[in-house]
C-alpha cells in the first residue's frame, strides 16, 4: 500500500489528539505521569524536554516481567502543540528513525520502518482508549 505524505500527517494528527484525550494538559505538564489502564499497569509518560510549542515524551509499559504480553515497551514522542502532530522520533532504543529504509539493510529495518512504528502507536493509544472507556476507569495522575 502506498503512502503519500497527507496519510502520514494525518497519522501523525491522530496520534496528536489520542495523546491529548489521554493527558489533556499535556502541553502544560512538565512531570511525569502514571497512567492507569486496566491490564497495563506500570504505564508511565515521562516529560524529558518541555518547550513553549514543543515537548519530548516518553512512553513506557512494563508488564512486570509476565511472558504473555511480550517484551516491555519504550518509545520517545515529539509533540508540536503549534501544528497539532506527535511522532515517534526512538523507539524500543532505536534513535533517528528514517522515513525510508533500502531492504535489506544492516539493522534489518522494514522500508517503512518509521511508519509502522507511528501506526503502532496509533493503535496502542487507540487501545488505552477503548479499555478506559468500556471499564470508565483511566486515571491520571502527576509524579512529583
Amino acid at each position: 500500500m502506498k503512502h503519500s505524505v497527507r496519510r502520514v500527517i494525518e497519522l501523525y494528527e491522530s496520534n496528536y489528539t489520542r495523546l491529548l484525550i489521554i493527558i489533556p494538559s499535556l502541553d502544560m505538564t512538565e512531570t511525569d505521569v502514571d497512567l492507569t489502564v486496566p491490564g497495563m499497569a506500570g504505564l508511565v509518560v515521562r516529560v524529558l524536554e518541555h518547550c513553549k510549542y514543543t515537548s519530548i515524551v516518553e512512553l513506557s509499559n512494563t508488564y512486570n516481567n509476565d511472558a504473555r504480553f511480550g517484551m516491555n515497551m519504550t518509545m520517545t514522542l515529539r509533540v508540536y502543540y503549534d501544528a497539532q502532530v506527535a511522532e515517534v522520533t526512538s523507539y524500543q532504543g532505536c534513535r533517528r528513525l528514517r522515513s525510508r529504509y533500502n531492504y535489506p539493510n544492516e539493522s534489518m529495518f522494514m522500508p517503512k520502518e518509521k511508519l509502522q512504528v507511528n501506526q503502532f502507536l496509533a493503535e496502542w493509544l487507540e487501545h488505552c482508549l477503548l479499555v478506559s472507556y468500556e471499564q470508565n476507569c483511566l486515571t491520571v495522575s502527576s509524579r512529583s
